[in-house]
């Protein structure tokens, strides 16, 4: 067996396997629950994210994973308004001039900030009134009595909440998980819940590219380069080249199809 006749085989080979692995994922590729766009009312899309874990960082700031996944909508079911809850997106949008087709996503966060037995300091004030007062790096209160009254208090709070969106496989194969990531500078922060809804961005169905395209046919050692025009509709991808070969010292005209097994 000659050594080409080997690297030929070795390459049908791997393109069985290649395919093998293609048509067994079409089969068994992981189903998100995403609206279709026909679907009614009864499929609906919770506002709700899950809440995966918390985990504290190095720092030991709280973060809250959440799985956003299954809160993609298709564009024409926010505008319709069909298919999810409509008074959490309009109470969202009801003060602003944004129109549903405008929408890309939406997220409310529920958070509880929380404090016990911190410690006051007693300060005399301007107009040689006591007051007493407690400030950290997110939060100043004061106190001041006012004799027989109940007094009057001031406060002010600052705070950062980093919210990291970002998408996992759970296996090399699987399909991609979104997920977001929220914490806070301030640990007396806690996250109870997340609404969130992402309008599901859809390819568009048609395609062109003009691309320039070299190759290298390692059997007869030639190759060639010229200009390809790629036409996709959908998972189909007709190509046109024009590619020169030095070797023969001509322009040669290659046709092709593609079809998209699986994408990674």
């Amino acid at each position: 067996m000659t050594r080409t006749t080997k690297v030929l085989l070795g390459i049908t080979a791997i393109a069985v396997i290649i395919c093998a692995i293609s048509l067994w994922y079409a089969f068994n590729k992981p189903k998100n629950t995403i609206i279709s766009k026909s679907s009614k009312a009864k499929d609906f899309v919770q506002a709700e994210a899950a809440i995966i874990k918390k985990k504290i960082d190095k720092n030991g700031l709280e973060h809250t994973i959440l799985e956003e996944t299954n809160n993609l909508l298709p564009k024409n079911l926010m505008v319709s308004g069909d298919g999810h809850d409509k008074a959490f997106v309009d109470s969202l949008i009801a003060q602003t001039d944004i129109q549903k087709k405008e929408i890309t996503s939406l997220t409310q966060l529920n958070q509880t900030i929380s404090g016990k037995n911190l410690r006051a300091v007693a300060t005399i004030d301007s107009l040689n009134k006591k007051r007493f007062e407690f400030e950290d790096a997110n939060l100043y209160v004061s106190y001041t009595p006012d004799g027989d009254s109940p007094g009057t208090f001031n406060y002010k709070y600052n705070q950062k909440l980093n919210i990291v969106a970002f998408n996992r496989k759970k296996w090399f194969l699987g399909a991609d998980r979104n997920y977001l990531d929220i914490s806070s500078n301030d640990k007396k922060g806690t996250i109870n819940g997340v609404k969130t809804l992402s309008v599901l961005r859809e390819d568009k169905p048609f395609n062109a590219k003009l691309t320039a395209k070299a190759v290298f046919m390692p059997v007869s050692g030639d190759i060639a380069l010229g200009p390809q025009i790629r036409l996709r509709y959908k998972r189909l991808t007709a190509t046109g080249s024009q590619l020169y070969f030095p070797s023969i010292q001509k322009w040669v005209p290659v046709a092709g199809l593609e079809y998209d097994l699986f994408n990674y």
